[in-house]
């Protein structure tokens, strides 16, 4: 493809770049937050976004998407962790999470974007990726209603939900309602 055509001119004769956008999940199974996700970043993609997908966790994907997606590799250890993924979860010092928090971390050093937009297992990094990337602009999808999130979900953590929302820069509300409790 032509460079010009890939980044388009201003009639200043500045070129634009398409902005970086990366969408983080734990996985593409079978699922609405994966399906929609993988749909959106998929739609975004073009001349004025270069959207990526990173699956933080090695899984036979059930969903596609017309953007660069990575995904951790099939391998002995992540055959381990995704095999073990239901004794993990027992362990308190162990997580999945954690797992896919260090390899989002790890992905983040190689690579730049202007946009990162979290699903909910990462909100807890909120205010660390606005540490180390500041002039990123970091969204959290809400996929599901406020009160899911608040009474659900977050019961036992509400403070660090609450934490993370106000730290971002922006809130992703697929309703209304949701929309107006969060505002």
């Amino acid at each position: 493809m032509d460079r010009d055509a890939e980044n388009p001119k201003h009639d200043d004769g500045s070129v634009s770049k398409p902005m970086r956008v990366l969408f983080v999940l734990q996985d593409l199974q079978l699922g609405g937050i994966q399906k929609v996700t993988s749909t959106i970043a998929g739609a975004l993609n073009s001349e004025e976004y270069d959207v990526s997908l990173l699956v933080t966790r090695y899984s036979k994907a059930v969903y596609s998407s017309k953007c660069h997606v990575y995904q951790s590799k099939l391998n002995l250890k992540n055959l381990i962790l995704d095999g073990t993924r239901h004794i993990l979860k027992r362990i308190p010092w162990v997580s999945m999470e954690t797992v896919s928090v260090n390899k989002l971390h790890q992905f983040l050093q190689k690579r730049s974007f202007d946009v990162i937009i979290l699903n909910p297992e990462f909100f807890s990094e909120t205010l660390k990726l606005k540490k180390f990337y500041p002039k990123t602009r970091i969204l959290l999808w809400m996929h599901n209603n406020f009160d899911i999130y608040m009474y659900k979900y977050y019961a036992a953590t509400k403070q660090e939900l609450c934490q993370a929302a106000i730290s971002a820069d922006g809130i992703i509300c697929l309703e209304r309602y949701t929309f107006s409790k969060w505002k």
